[in-house]
């Protein structure tokens, strides 16, 4: 309700703002606050945050005690030093924003030395405080002779008080202007680790992790909590990879966990949790390694698709993601121990420096499958293992949208009496549609008009039992070509992409083509092209002394 007020002291902070001390104790409410000078009658009117600067108990009872005084200066970025509190005292932080405008506020503790032992975030609405001991803004105790910096949206006010617990009241000391914080902090190009290890196989090199900086360059050294942890090298500067590896020796089959701890002077350590699966050696494989299935060619992968496990969304630039070929519904069964894909990039900026593809669960190799490094769709065949669930992960540099054909996968021996087994031989060109018109020869290759290519009528020795080839194709385009297809004569025509070459340029790529009705290949092209077909294998069954 209305009132009079007795006033002790006025302070003229801003236009927006008064302080005054009241002469007599008690709270007050309101929405306007009426001043008038008496000697001439002059008269203002403060609407909107008329308050008591009054300390809310959630700090401490003791801050309820006589309130300080905010002085005029202001603050973007200001300094404290903690001194030592009075015996059961306290050292705590005040701070107000007197602007029309919104706030916010950055708290940094940091140590003697300089580093950050810890930082907190707070809003503050126009014309509001806060208010807070240390260890509450921080959770943790602040040492004698470390600092608060104070970096804010806005100017604000921001003071430093002392809690007296014997004299139940709370001192004020000024904070200085400071330069704003400069933060630095380690960062990992991977958050955890996870390797798989089948008992008897050959170890995967070290996995990669980019240890950075978020600020000037940082010694850094690593340790790991566990024996079976190797790290290679264990110490650099940033940014630089640290080399993380396994050695299974001594280890019975089941789960371990680990972490590995990266560590630089004055900021903050890194934990990268590491865990490695042990699994028993497999049973029932011969020895004589794996044997080839051809599939008809099929998408497995399409991040350009609806989201899902097989499409959208995009691959993230360094950041890894594992695809189930055994999920999709190109036919391929849960014992695939490896694939044959084709990777195909579609970068989504003017750079893509590398794809790698790797065996999920096992370390990131330092390996590349493709590059794009002048942000072209690019195309490139990967034989790839199976790792954890007989996935395999992919990673890339930078953002691009990611498709996976496969055309075929390797089995044990001993587990699919109908696979293949591969048959070298000199490398010999099957095609070439720049020589004279014939069934491997010309004309050059229309767009958008399947053809033909008889693989037994050329002179490579190629026999009628052999049911995949291990080729190389090469166009040769009048101009910009969007994709090339290759797949079995007899068979629908698949949606996959061998090669593509939008910039009109000659581009091979490998394949593996699975041989159609007597032993034929169709082809087909977006854009007119010249085709070159080189083989250099064949896979057929078992039998032949030369079989690899």
């Amino acid at each position: 309700k209305a009132g009079t007020l007795s006033i002790a002291k006025l302070r003229y902070v801003s236009q927006n703002e008064l302080q005054f001390e009241m002469a007599q104790s008690g709270d007050i409410t309101g929405q306007q606050l009426f001043l008038k000078n008496p000697s001439n009658n002059d008269q203002a009117t403060y609407f909107s945050y008329l308050r008591p600067l009054r300390v809310g108990a959630s700090a401490r009872a003791l801050l309820n005690g006589a309130d300080p005084m905010f002085q005029p200066a202001t603050f973007t970025s200001a300094a404290l030093t903690v001194p030592a509190p009075p015996l059961a005292g306290f050292i705590g932080l005040s701070i107000q924003n007197g602007t029309l405008a919104g706030a916010i506020v950055n708290m940094y503790l940091l140590s003697a030395s300089g580093g950050v032992l810890a930082s907190a975030s707070q809003g503050l609405g126009a014309g509001t405080r806060y208010t807070r001991s240390l260890d509450e803004v921080f959770t943790v105790a602040a040492p004698i002779g470390s600092s608060v910096r104070i970096v804010s949206s806005v100017p604000v006010h921001v003071l430093g008080l002392i809690g007296n617990g014997a004299q139940q009241d709370v001192a004020a000391f000024l904070a200085a202007a400071a330069p704003p914080i400069q933060t630095n902090a380690l960062t990992a190009s991977q958050q955890s680790l996870q390797f798989n290890h089948r008992m008897g196989d050959t170890l995967f090199s070290a996995a990669p992790v980019e240890i950075g900086s978020t600020g000037a360059t940082l010694a850094f050294s690593a340790t790991a909590s566990a024996s079976w942890i190797r790290l290679n090298p264990s110490s650099g500067n940033t940014p630089d990879n640290l080399g993380v590896s396994f050695d299974p020796a001594g280890l019975s089959a089941g789960q371990y966990d680990g972490s590995i701890t990266v560590s630089s002077p004055s900021t903050p350590s890194l934990n990268i949790p590491v865990t490695l699966t042990v699994t028993a050696a497999q049973t029932g494989n011969s020895g004589g390694g794996l044997r080839f299935v051809p599939v008809p060619p099929c998408r497995l992968v399409d991040t350009r698709n609806a989201a899902g496990p097989f499409g959208a969304p995009s691959l993230a630039a360094n950041t890894a993601r594992s695809f189930s070929p055994a999920q999709a519904s190109c036919g391929i069964p849960a014992t695939a121990l490896a694939y044959s894909v084709n990777v195909t990039v579609v970068p989504k900026g003017p750079f893509l420096g590398y794809v790698t593809i790797w065996p999920t669960g096992a370390g990131q190799p330092l390996v590349s499958t493709l590059n794009s490094i002048d942000g072209r769709i690019k195309a490139n065949a990967a034989l790839t293992p199976a790792g954890t669930g007989g996935s395999v992960s992919v990673l890339a540099t930078d953002a691009t949208d990611l498709v996976l054909d496969i055309n075929g996968y390797f089995v044990d021996a001993t587990l699919n009496a109908q696979s293949l087994s591969f048959y070298p031989i000199a490398p010999c060109r099957v095609a070439d549609t720049r020589n004279p018109d014939s069934a491997l020869g010309g004309p050059v290759l229309s767009a958008n008009t399947p053809r033909d290519f008889p693989v037994l009528a050329s002179n490579c020795g190629v026999p009628a039992n052999a049911l995949a080839y291990a080729m190389n194709a090469t166009v040769v385009p009048s101009g910009p070509l969007g994709y090339l297809t290759l797949w079995p004569k007899g068979q629908a025509q698949p949606l996959v992409s061998t090669l593509n070459a939008l910039t009109g340029g000659v581009v091979a790529n490998a394949a593996i083509v699975p041989a159609g009705t007597n032993g034929v290949i169709s082809a087909f092209a977006t854009s007119q092209t010249h085709l070159v077909f080189d083989i250099n294998g064949y896979f057929a069954p078992a039998g032949a002394a030369n079989a690899q």
